[in-house]
């Protein structure tokens, strides 16, 4: 018993090896997508670090730049006594770009005389929209001396927002007291203060309170050109928040307060970055850098926060999109690379072990014909092919030896049983092999070789035979096997034959036996199968059925010299004429080809049109000839002909069926007809066919008692009769061949 060996389609290797190539990708493309989640969370740290590094860097400046001008203004107001001095104006656009810039609807002015202390106006100041910044002079003791010129109506008075004991002990150049109510505006601002200083640098006992409104954090957001959805968040030195770019902001201070503190401790000069999570599935990212004066002071805190969502949505966005052309292109490669692997691999490897399974099956013509791009295959298929090569020719070599006939290139009636081993029906479970099951047999016999032996001698009989192997080797060539199975039979199995092409074969030879100086005659029959469920014996019988019928057309043949001497002598005593016959055969192979009939009713159609008078030879001459009409007992006389003819030809069994249309030739379509009074399609289909051109042609030709009549005319009585004589069908279609043979040749059919 052989053991079965475990196996895998190479189509399944194909897709595991397609798989196993996209799979590296598919990782690629996942540690692809993460990188680019990280790419994108460390560009937005970088940008927000640089955002605050932006701040870091100007925001120091424009407030020194505001304490120095102011400071200088002070200093001109101390040395020119009570001489009033031009106020400084407000910090400019030039001077505090861009986080200071003043509002000109606010003029900068000072009061005329810092000394008396004036009395204060009960009026309260009318209130201006505030500008950036407010700048105020107080002394130790909390007094205002100076103010801005919205704050001119608080000189002399105590700002009641500063403890003189937080102005004790003022002496620093910059401190920052966080937020405050400015005392002008009623509005909350954040506070710097510094100490005044001469002209020497000398601290003065004055000191200098800037208040910066909300404005100027607007301004310095405006310019920082934030991501959408992101919040400037502005902390006191103690890290608790002063200021929100955005009202609602607030909410997130409790989850930012913790991380920004975390990140003050690790603060120097530079920023800190992290992600918070601000609850309800909402994440941060944060970035924390200090504002620090001159002398390194920490003035303020000031963060950057935006949210980590739109980020994990772009990043899943290009990760999404990389991955659907990352796809695509997985999906492309691995089609072209299915279809590459199938094409130039697979197919011809399954061609080929088709191939060498019909070798081994004793299909010895099994070849390779597949492509060759691969040339492993294009050298394993040319092996093959050299193999099978071999292989047949030895195989003919042992063959011929054995089943060889006496004339070269034929075979012995032998040889048949070996061909019909080879062909076997397939079992039923076996799938079907087109290549193999179709397959087409001609018989051909000679007729008249029995006259020529007994005229001529059998030496002269022998030479007949020689030329018809010549003539069927010759034809058949390399397409299949001349076998001589009889005296003066032979066949020729054709595998891979198809109907079309037997029928060729078959009448090339019939035109190289009729023109050979011999005084006989080929009989020809042909079969062909479509499937294997037909053996060869099959074939050979149904071939050899259809040539013994077509020997009625040969009057050398024994069975056609009879049927022929009823032929001539039916001539002899009626109008009934060859040309007759031959008129009907031709009309009623047009009338077949048009109506799409195969080619083996061609066969019985010339039987037919040749044997479907046959019957008048037994009818009395006095009513086959007579001119008048015939009375009613002379017309049932005449209608027997078709009854006689019939059970002549019907005594040779293999004219059973023309026959039956010979009986049935003159019933009509709407049952009136005799003999039987067969009605519609109960009539057969040859027999209506005869009915229409057997009519159409005794109209178109003289007899006895009329004249001929014109093709038009008989045309026209044959539409007539459809329906009711004819079946309507066959006459539509005869009416058209009959038109166009006229228009083809110009003449009558």
């Amino acid at each position: 018993m052989t053991r079965q060996r475990w196996s895998v389609s190479l189509r399944f290797l194909t897709l595991l090896l397609i798989l196993a190539a996209a799979a590296p990708l598919y990782l690629l493309l996942n540690v692809q997508a993460r990188g680019e989640q990280e790419r994108l969370l460390n560009d937005a740290k970088q940008n927000l670090q640089a955002h605050l590094a932006r701040i870091q860097r100007n925001e120091p400046l424009h407030i020194d730049k505001a304490f120095q001008i102011v400071n200088a203004f002070w200093n001109s107001v101390r040395e020119n006594g009570v001489e009033r001095a031009p106020a400084p104006a407000q910090p400019t656009a030039d001077s505090l770009d861009p986080a200071l810039r003043p509002d000109p609807d606010h003029a900068a002015a000072l009061a005329p005389d810092p000394a008396p202390i004036p009395t204060p106006d009960p009026t309260p100041a009318p209130t201006h929209p505030p500008g950036y910044a407010t700048f105020y002079i107080v002394d130790r003791d909390g007094y205002v001396l100076l103010a801005s010129d919205d704050g001119q109506a608080l000189e002399g008075q105590l700002l009641e927002t500063l403890s003189p004991i937080m102005l004790e002990g003022w002496g620093g150049d910059t401190l920052c007291m966080g937020t405050g109510n400015c005392p002008a505006h009623n509005t909350q601002a954040f506070v710097v203060a510094r100490a005044a200083r001469s002209h020497d640098g000398s601290a003065l006992p004055e000191t200098i309170l800037l208040f910066l409104h909300e404005s100027w954090f607007q301004t310095t957001l405006t310019s920082l050109n934030l991501p959408e959805g992101s919040y400037l968040t502005l902390w006191d030195p103690r890290l608790d928040p002063v200021m929100w770019s955005e009202p609602g902001a607030e909410h997130l201070c409790p989850a930012l307060h913790s991380e920004a503190q975390t990140l003050a401790a690790s603060l120097h000069n530079g920023s800190a970055v992290s992600v918070v999570d601000c609850g309800h599935t909402e994440q941060q990212v944060l970035a924390l850098g200090s504002i620090r004066d001159s002398d390194g002071n920490v003035l303020a805190y000031i963060s950057v926060s935006t949210p980590l969502a739109p980020m994990l949505a772009a990043a899943r966005g290009r990760a999404v999109a990389v991955s659907a052309t990352f796809t695509g292109a997985i999906v492309s490669i691995g089609i072209f690379s299915w279809a590459a692997a199938v094409a130039l691999v697979d197919r011809p490897a399954e061609e080929l072990s088709r191939a060498a399974a019909r070798l081994g099956a004793g299909d010895l013509s099994a070849r390779y014909s597949g492509p060759r791009w691969v040339k492993e295959i294009g050298g394993l298929a040319d092996a093959f092919n050299v193999m099978a090569g071999s292989l047949q020719r030895r195989t003919r070599e042992l063959e011929q030896a054995r089943f060889l006939d006496t004339y070269p290139g034929v075979f012995n009636a032998q040889y048949l049983d070996v061909l019909e081993d080879r062909m076997k029906r397939p079992p039923a479970h076996a799938e079907p092999d087109p290549s193999t099951e179709i397959c087409s047999v001609i018989v051909a016999d000679i007729d008249g070789l029995r006259t020529v032996n007994e005229r001529q001698g059998r030496e002269a009989g022998n030479q007949i035979i020689r030329a018809t192997a010549h003539i069927l080797v010759d034809v058949v060539g390399d397409r299949g096997y001349v076998i001589r199975s009889g005296g003066d039979f032979f066949v020729c199995v054709l595998p891979g034959c198809d109907e079309e092409e037997c029928r060729r074969l078959m009448h090339v030879i019939r035109e190289r036996s009729e023109a050979w100086p011999h005084e006989t005659k080929f009989s020809l029959g042909m079969s062909t199968r479509e499937t294997a469920t037909i053996s060869l014996s099959e074939l050979v019988n149904t071939a050899e059925g259809r040539m013994y019928r077509n020997k009625f057309l040969h009057e050398r043949s024994p069975r056609g010299s009879m049927l022929h001497f009823l032929r001539r002598a039916l001539a002899e005593k009626t109008h009934e004429t060859e040309a007759h016959s031959q008129r009907i055969h031709r009309m009623l192979t047009a009338l077949a080809s048009a109506l799409g009939l195969p080619d083996s009713d061609m066969d019985d159609l010339a039987l037919l049109a040749m044997l479907h008078d046959v019957g008048k030879i037994g009818i009395p001459d006095s009513i086959l000839n007579k001119p008048a009409a015939l009375t009613p007992e002379e017309c049932t006389i005449m209608r027997t002909h078709s009854q006689v003819g019939a059970r002549i030809v019907a005594d040779h069994g293999e004219l059973r069926d023309i026959a039956e249309a010979i009986l049935s030739h003159h019933e009509r379509w709407d049952g009136t007809g005799y003999p039987r009074g067969l009605a519609g399609d109960d009539i057969p289909l040859h027999a209506r066919m005869l009915a229409i051109v057997d009519a159409f042609d005794a109209m178109t030709s003289d007899r006895p008692y009329r004249a001929a009549m014109s093709v038009e005319d008989a045309l026209d009585e044959i539409s007539r009769g459809a329906g009711t004589q004819f079946a309507p069908a066959l006459v539509e279609a005869f009416v058209r061949v009959v038109r166009a043979s006229s228009r083809q040749s110009g003449e009558n059919v």
